[in-house]
């Protein structure tokens, strides 16, 4: 019975997700399972249960809070990530900043120790966010530029888009086939 609440807040929000307009595969090409979009996942290299009901609370409090807390563009030295989209990373920083959303372009792997992160695009295929001190703020998007960042078998390869969920973020994304920046 004290779950029945938290529940109905957590159907809402799907409820909610799921009316938004959606990407027409066919349109732009896409392969189906090419891409992961997550809020919680599992199995593999995922979530406990508990954990993973915990962050969609989470985000559900979140939901229209407008965190103050930075969006960081990491223009890391990986040229196989970052370089293809570098040439993004300013624009979307600056239309981000115009929109009232702080938002930063700085060259490293990872936020710096201590700041609020309320969005990141990461530029490396492995890296560890815990031992980087930044602070995910609840309601926050994060993702990195890899090839196999959303495959959660066991043994995958590359840090998963899991850590950010672990770390608090309300959603990641992430490659499940090599995409071919």
């Amino acid at each position: 019975e004290g779950t029945r609440p938290v529940l109905v807040e957590i159907q809402a929000l799907v409820v909610r997700l799921a009316s938004g307009a959606t990407p027409r595969r066919a349109a732009v090409g896409w392969d189906s399972g090419r891409l992961a979009m997550v809020l919680a996942v599992t199995c593999g290299r995922g979530q406990a249960i508990d954990e993973a009901v915990a962050g969609l609370v989470g985000s559900v409090h979140a939901d229209g809070t407008r965190p103050a807390g930075t969006v960081w563009f990491m223009a890391s030295k990986d040229d196989a990530r970052t370089g293809p989209r570098l040439w993004a990373f300013q624009g979307a920083a600056t239309a981000l900043n115009a929109a009232g959303v702080k938002a930063e372009v700085i060259e490293d792997i990872l936020p710096p120790s201590g700041a609020p992160v309320i969005g990141a695009m990461i530029g490396a295929s492995d890296f560890d966010w815990a031992k980087g001190g930044a602070k995910i703020l609840p309601g926050a998007w994060c993702d990195h530029l890899t090839s196999w960042s959303g495959a959660m078998q066991p043994g995958g390869g590359q840090t998963p888009i899991t850590v950010y969920l672990q770390a608090g973020a309300s959603g990641s994304g992430g490659a499940v086939h090599e995409p071919m920046n």
